[in-house]
């Protein structure tokens, strides 16, 4: 197995969101639109050293999954290099293991399609968690699918919902946008995660 991670959450990360956004978009090999802010954040730590360790592994190690994975910024990132080594011919569908959390919309549906053809690829939000809800729908973009919506503080044992559709209503869309808040989004599976970094990635039950 190898674990591909990324996470990344400003302060304030509007103004990363909207960075060449609506008109800054970049084709995505395969096809599609993507943002090109969170592509080319992908392509600069691709680029600045994991596509070489990453390929002198695969080489090494050519039958193990690879788990790609990530949080925020770091969720549209992981999204991006999931499809992009299976895209580019890296590696086949069947063995990426894709799991986000609350990233936000990533691309247009032609890119959305192409993550939806990996098996195992799944998008976790949180409740009211405004990030993946932008950018917004009506600027050309989607996610792709299947999501996994806990309407809770994601607890041991607390439900959730699986949803299949990209954009389906009976998950976070269903959250009132007057409900939408940042506290959500850094509060998952009952862990304060906007603290991980000033504790120095120690985990803290």
């Amino acid at each position: 197995m190898f674990p591909l991670a990324a996470a990344a959450t400003p302060p304030n990360p509007v103004p990363c969101l909207r960075m060449g956004l609506p008109d800054g978009k970049l084709i995505f090999p395969g096809g599609g639109m993507v943002a090109e802010f969170f592509y080319s954040a992908f392509l600069g730590i691709w680029n600045g050293g994991m596509k070489d360790d990453f390929l002198s592994l695969r080489n090494s190690y050519p039958d193990y999954q690879i788990w790609v994975t990530g949080h925020s910024l770091g969720g549209a990132m992981a999204g991006l290099c999931a499809g992009y080594i299976t895209q580019v011919g890296y590696v086949p569908l069947t063995q990426i293991r894709l799991i986000t959390f609350g990233e936000p919309r990533t691309g247009d549906a032609k890119y959305a399609s192409l993550i939806d053809q990996i098996p195992y690829a799944y998008r976790v939000v949180h409740d009211n968690d405004w990030v993946p809800h932008v950018p917004l729908v009506p600027m050309g973009y989607e996610h792709h699918g299947t999501q996994i919506f806990y309407p809770n503080l994601m607890k041991p044992g607390d439900p959730y919902t699986v949803c299949q559709g990209n954009e389906d209503s009976k998950c976070s869309n269903s959250v009132p946008a007057d409900r939408l808040n940042g506290e959500a989004h850094g509060w998952y599976y009952n862990i304060d995660i906007n603290n991980y970094e000033s504790r120095n990635c120690v985990y803290n039950n």
